[in-house]
């Protein structure tokens, strides 16, 4: 498995996104997942279910103290990158760097501004409308990833 990327989730708050985003992690190879915990869904049965039992194969960290993580990854010379509608570059034309780690912001605000102030880089998906958490991830991970598979 590939613990060179991992996921940052603020305050997912569905549970149904969740699961998906645990079965996303996990079909992407990946291992870890950090979930910011405020106003974060639990691990319930419905996460278990539309993760397709995804959910209990990837490592979920739970942290309230998402300033000493990312100080943390920072002091190893991990890149961080924030996702937004409002990133100034686009993930078509950004070369991802490994290791890295990819904040996601909730479904309904996306990234609080205390998160994208600890970013080295802000993404966005060039499209016209909101997409799902859950795409966005997909997106996401198609990107980093085909260039180191």
């Amino acid at each position: 498995m590939n613990s060179r990327l991992i996921f940052i989730i603020e305050e997912i708050q569905n549970a149904i996104n969740f699961g998906r985003i645990a079965r996303i992690i996990f079909s992407f190879n990946l291992n870890i997942l950090i979930v910011v915990n405020f106003k974060s869904v639990k691990i319930t049965k419905d996460v278990e279910k539309n993760s397709s039992g995804c959910v209990s194969l990837v490592s979920i960290v739970y942290t309230f103290n998402t300033r000493a993580v990312l100080f943390f990854f920072k002091k190893i010379n991990v890149k961080i990158v924030g996702t937004s509608v409002k990133g100034l570059k686009k993930i078509n034309s950004h070369f991802f760097t490994l290791p890295a780690v990819i904040i996601i912001g909730s479904e309904f605000k996306g990234i609080s501004k205390k998160m994208l102030s600890y970013c080295d880089d802000i993404i966005s998906i060039p499209i016209k409308y909101s997409i799902n958490i859950t795409d966005s991830i997909s997106i996401f991970l198609y990107e980093i990833l085909r260039d180191y598979i």
